[in-house]
This record gives structure tokens, C-alpha cells and sequence, in this order.
């Protein structure tokens, strides 16, 4: 059990089914299984997962709702309807869903598709990111592309990935948080992995994983100072404050302040804020 969880442990396993109703006094529904605490639980179908604590389930998952807290692990994949998770949870396959939602630490081992992605706080992607709307407001590391109609980047952590594309793409300095600093450390390869949170005195927290599963490695820190690094962006309008990029390509294109661009290929309008550096720019006729 974790440190600081003394007392608080329910082990629950559940191998079969069928003996639930025994165990908890005929009040468990098999189809909307919780882990509280500690537990186990096996890959399947179900309408609502849900866990609270340290549990884990070995398998892949299928569920209309998802909902994790605390230090969770699912090792495989997960296809559901809504994906919520709150604290630092680990997936180590793939995650599918009509709505992603992180308010803590995630780390997917593969790639995410959702029709609506929204992460507060960290997060990493062992593969690429799509999703109609995209929107991140934390630090975070994506080994493929975030790819969405809407792309809309806060950034209040160190950030990378791949690439970006979109039809509107805008990426900004966060709001310093008065101080207050997120670290989130994902080690190793993903998946079993043993989470710690440490929280002193509500201004810092620190999460890191550890162990072996999913492919991604990635160090995100979350805190007041914000960059993302990527190789490319593509968008139609693309507005971009502490970019690091090798090329930027769009129809209107705004590199503000704090970025440093490469190349930039654009078809109607360019502005380049006095505090951005651009080394090469081409007005292109498409």
C-alpha cells in the first residue's frame, strides 16, 4: 500500500465474477465494478468503471464511462464513451473515447483519439493525439503528432511533441500560478508502474512513475515558466507565443513572442513580433 494510505486498504479481486453478490452483501453490480483503496480487477466490458486509490486492472477495457483517481494503472487498452482521470493514472496500451479528460497526471503508452481531449495539468502520449477540439493547459510530452480541427495550447510546463496540425492552432504563455509548481517525472516503460504524489503544503506536487508497460518515457514539469518544442506546425491560422519549431507553414501566421522558427511558408499574412527570431520566411502561393 502507499505511504500515507494506512488503514485505508480494500483488496478487491475480482478473478470471477460471479461470487460479488457474496461479498458485498448482494449489493455489487458486476457491469459497474469500484476499486476503493487497493484492488484488482480484470480487463472487460462494462458500463461504468470506476476507481479511487491505488487499483489496477490487467486487460483491456471497454466501458460507456471511465472515471480514475488517485495512483491507477490499467495495463491494455481502453475504448469507453467518457475518459476521466484525476491524479496520476497510467494506461499502457491505446485510449479511445468520444470525451478525454485529465485533471492530474496521464500517461497513455500509445496513441490518443477522442472527439473532445481536454488536459489540466500533465500529460504524456507514446504515440500521436487526435481529436476534434484539443485542449491543454499544463506541461506535456507527446512521441507522435497532436492532429485536431482545434488546437488550443496553454502553456504553463515544458511541452514537445512531434508535430502539430490543425486548422486553427494557438499556443500561449500561461498565467504564472503565483509560484505553485507541478513536477511530473513518467520513467521507465509506463505500465505497471507504482505512482507517488508528495504534496507540501499545497504549492508543490510531485508525481513520478515508474516500472515497465507502454512504450512512452517522457519528463514533463508543470509550473509558471511555459515552452513547446516541435518540429513542425500546420494550420490555417496559426498564432504562437515560446515556440520552438523547424518550420511553420499557414495562411495567416503570427509568431510571437519568445520563438525561435526556423522556416516559415505562409499564403496571406505574416507577423513577427519583435521578441521572436525567424531565421527564413517564403510567402508560398498555396
Amino acid at each position: 500500500m502507499k505511504k500515507g494510505m494506512q488503514g485505508f486498504g480494500v483488496n478487491i479481486n475480482l478473478g470471477g465474477l460471479g461470487g460479488l453478490g457474496g461479498m458485498f452483501g448482494g449489493q455489487a453490480d458486476p457491469k459497474n465494478p469500484k476499486i476503493t483503496g487497493a484492488g484488482n480487477l480484470p480487463g472487460g466490458k462494462y458500463e461504468t468503471l470506476t476507481i479511487s486509490g491505488a487499483g489496477k486492472v490487467d486487460g483491456d477495457v471497454e466501458a460507456k464511462s471511465v472515471r480514475l483517481a488517485g495512483a491507477s494503472t490499467i495495463n491494455g487498452n481502453v475504448k469507453a464513451g467518457t475518459f476521466e482521470a484525476n491524479g496520476s493514472c497510467t494506461v499502457t496500451g491505446r485510449i479511445v473515447a468520444d470525451e478525454v479528460s485529465s485533471g492530474g497526471a496521464l500517461k497513455a503508452g500509445r496513441n490518443i483519439k477522442a472527439g473532445k481531449f481536454d488536459a489540466r495539468g500533465a500529460f504524456s502520449a507514446g504515440g500521436d493525439v487526435e481529436a476534434k477540439t484539443f485542449r491543454a493547459s499544463g506541461g506535456f510530452g507527446v512521441d507522435g503528432r497532436i492532429k485536431a480541427e482545434e488546437i488550443e495550447i496553454e502553456l504553463n510546463g515544458r511541452c514537445h511533441a512531434k508535430a502539430l496540425e490543425g486548422s486553427k492552432i494557438s499556443v500561449k504563455r500561461g498565467v504564472s500560478s503565483g509560484g505553485s509548481a507541478v513536477s511530473v517525472s513518467f520513467g521507465g516503460r509506463g505500465g505497471d508502474a507504482g505512482a507517488s504524489a508528495v504534496s507540501s503544503g499545497g504549492s508543490a506536487v510531485s508525481v513520478a512513475f515508474g516500472g515497465r508497460g507502454g512504450d512512452a518515457g517522457a519528463s514533463v514539469v508543470s509550473g509558471s515558466e511555459g515552452s513547446l518544442e516541435v518540429e513542425s506546425i500546420e494550420g490555417d491560422k496559426v498564432t504562437l507565443e515560446a515556440t520552438r519549431a523547424e518550420v511553420v507553414k499557414g495562411k495567416r501566421v503570427n509568431i510571437g513572442a519568445g520563438c525561435e522558427i526556423e522556416r516559415v511558408e505562409y499564403t496571406e499574412e505574416l507577423k513577427v513580433d519583435k521578441e521572436a527570431k525567424v531565421e527564413k520566411s517564403e510567402r508560398t502561393g498555396k
